[in-house]
C-alpha cells in the first residue's frame, strides 16, 4: 500500500551563533500516492531537511506534513528512510540487519527476511556481516531494512552517493525495480540530474537561501528508460537550464 504525502507551508529556521538560519520556507508539494518524486538542488537548499520532516526526524517547523491523512509529528513505520552511509550494524548478519526493528512472529519474520533477501539478490549474503559487504550490497541491505515494515513511503537521502558510478547506475537500475514491484510511494534527494531523470515521475527543483520550490519538472518517459535516448537529454538539459548550465 502506498499513500500521499502532502507539505502545506513548510518553513524550517535553525538557530546557530552567527543567528537564525532559514533552511526551508514556504514548501508546498503534494506526491501522489505510488508516485516517485525526486528533490535536486545545490548543497544547503534544505532538500534533506524536507525529507527529515517527511519522516517526522525534524517537527520543528512551521506549516503543515501530512502523510495520507496524519499529520506527522513523530517518525512512524508508514515511513522508511534510507541515507546516505548505510548505517547497518556490524555486529548483526545482513538478515539480523534487515530484520532491526520489524515486529511479527518467527515465521512472519523468517517469511519477511527471505522475500527481502531475494528481491534485493542477497540470499548468498544472508549470514555475512556488514564489513564483508560490498558498498552496493550495504545500500541493498540498508534499502531491504527500510523496506520490511512495508511502509507507505520510501524517503531516500541521497542512498548512492558514496557509490561509485557502475555501482550507482546498478543501484538505480535495482531501486526503480523494487519501487515498480511494491508500488510505493518514493522521495529520493539527489545531486546527480541522470539519477532523478532515470528514476522519478517528477523532478522537483530546489533554489537556497532560503529553500524554496523552483521549478517541478515532469518526466513522462516509460521504464526503463534509456540514458543515451534524444528524450532522455531533453529533460536532461530541462533540468540543466534550471541551474544556468546550459550553454
Amino acid at each position: 500500500m502506498s499513500k500521499d504525502v502532502t507539505l502545506s507551508g513548510v518553513g524550517r529556521t535553525f538557530s546557530t551563533r552567527q543567528g537564525d538560519v532559514v533552511a526551508i520556507d514556504g514548501v508546498d508539494l503534494h506526491v501522489d500516492a505510488g508516485e516517485f518524486v525526486a528533490l535536486i538542488g545545490p548543497s544547503g537548499c534544505g532538500k534533506s531537511t524536507v525529507l527529515r520532516c517527511v519522516a517526522g526526524l525534524d517537527t520543528h517547523h512551521t506549516g503543515s506534513v501530512r502523510v495520507g491523512e496524519r499529520e506527522v509529528v513523530r517518525p512512524s513505520t508508514e515511513t522508511g528512510m534510507v541515507f546516505q552511509e548505510h548505517r547497518l550494524l556490524p555486529w548483526l548478519t545482513v538478515e539480523q540487519n534487515i530484520l532491526f526493528g520489524f515486529e511479527g512472529s518467527a515465521a512472519e519474520r523468517a517469511g519477511r527476511a527471505e522475500e527481502l533477501l531475494a528481491l534485493m539478490h542477497l540470499e548468498a549474503f544472508a549470514k555475512a556481516y556488514p564489513p564483508a559487504l560490498s558498498g552496493g550490497m550495504a545500500q541493498r541491505a540498508s534499502i531491504a531494512r527500510a523496506l520490511a515494515p512495508r511502509p507507505d513511503v520510501l524517503l531516500l537521502d541521497e542512498p548512492f552517493g558514496a557509490l561509485d558510478a557502475f555501482t550507482r547506475i546498478e543501484m538505480q537500475d535495482a531501486l526503480r525495480e523494487v519501487w515498480r514491484a511494491h508500488g510505493t510511494t518514493a522521495i529520493l534527494v539527489t545531486h546527480d540530474i541522470d539519477e532523478a531523470v532515470v528514476l522519478a515521475n517528477r523532478v522537483v527543483v530546489m533554489a537556497p537561501r532560503p529553500g524554496r520550490i523552483k521549478h517541478v519538472q515532469d518526466v513522462p518517459l516509460d521504464f526503463p528508460r534509456n540514458r543515451g535516448s534524444d528524450e532522455f537529454a531533453h529533460y536532461r538539459t530541462e533540468l540543466l537550464a534550471q541551474f544556468d548550465l546550459v550553454h
